[in-house]
């Protein structure tokens, strides 16, 4: 790993403890909560019924391991994190010892997969931490079975959410020290990369991933979300329960997933 994916995995070593709990609660106060059960109902929304091989890239403390259990034959689940694969590994105990469930900390050029060995991948909360894109994605295709099936999932860096993170948020926590000599939450202390969808798309054609399908998710608008995080909270539920809304309003969602497929003859 290099310096930066290392603060990545130390910062995500402090929140194992509490990442689920905190993100994947029925009892969601604002939007950005929301979000993450947004983006789970998408991510299974495009996961193939069935796959032989599935890698979980960034799998946390294994939000999607029932499901990729339930749909795969076996399952590799890799994260930089140790802490998160301590997270996964005691909550998946049985699947491990059954064989049908491996573990392994690292990037995926660390961890010696075999070429064309998965024909399912997800990737989903990993790539606004990877340094190199372009060799992340040749590296990602070179793993994947002619056919194979990717889910990625991205920050988009034109959206609501991009200017509230990156303009709004730091304005009012500059006004803030300035007025009360404090700041608010501590923030990751790293900055997440952001892709354009079409500039994305290309890279992935250019690694031999061919686009198929894809969905917008995470309403936060600027301003709305600190004021009145209710509000800024029912305006995404409509717009996530409403296909047609969200169609409509999609360039404005701060994220993206979209399923592709490895080309070549399966």
């Amino acid at each position: 790993m290099n310096s930066y994916q290392t603060l990545v995995a130390e910062y995500f070593d402090r929140d194992a403890g509490r990442y689920e709990a905190d993100r994947y609660t029925s009892d969601f106060k604002d939007c950005h909560q929301f979000s993450y059960l947004a983006r789970r109902d998408k991510v299974l929304q495009l996961l193939p019924r069935e796959a032989v091989n599935a890698l979980d890239i960034g799998c946390g403390p294994g939000i999607f391991l029932p499901t990729l259990l339930e749909r795969s034959r076996r399952v590799c689940a890799c994260d930089i994190s140790p802490n998160m694969i301590l997270k996964a590994r005691e909550r998946f105990a049985s699947s491990e010892a059954e064989g049908r469930l491996t573990f392994k900390v690292g990037t995926i050029d660390e961890l010696g997969c075999r070429a064309a060995e998965y024909d399912l991948a997800l990737c989903v909360g990993v790539i606004s931490y990877i340094t190199d894109i372009a060799q992340f994605l040749d590296d990602l295709t070179q793993i994947i079975t002619p056919g194979g099936v990717v889910l990625v999932q991205f920050s988009k860096r034109l959206s609501l959410k991009a200017f509230d993170e990156n303009i709004v948020r730091p304005a009012l926590r500059t006004v803030a020290r300035g007025l009360f000599s404090r700041t608010e939450k501590s923030t990751p202390g790293f900055p997440l990369r952001r892709y354009g969808v079409g500039e994305f798309n290309s890279l992935c054609m250019k690694a031999g991933l061919a686009y198929e399908r894809s969905l917008h998710f995470d309403f936060t608008w600027p301003f709305i979300s600190r004021m009145a995080p209710r509000v800024n909270l029912a305006l995404a539920r409509r717009l996530e329960q409403s296909e047609r809304w969200n169609n409509l309003f999609a360039p404005l969602a701060g994220d993206y997933l979209a399923r592709y497929r490895k080309v070549g003859l399966a």
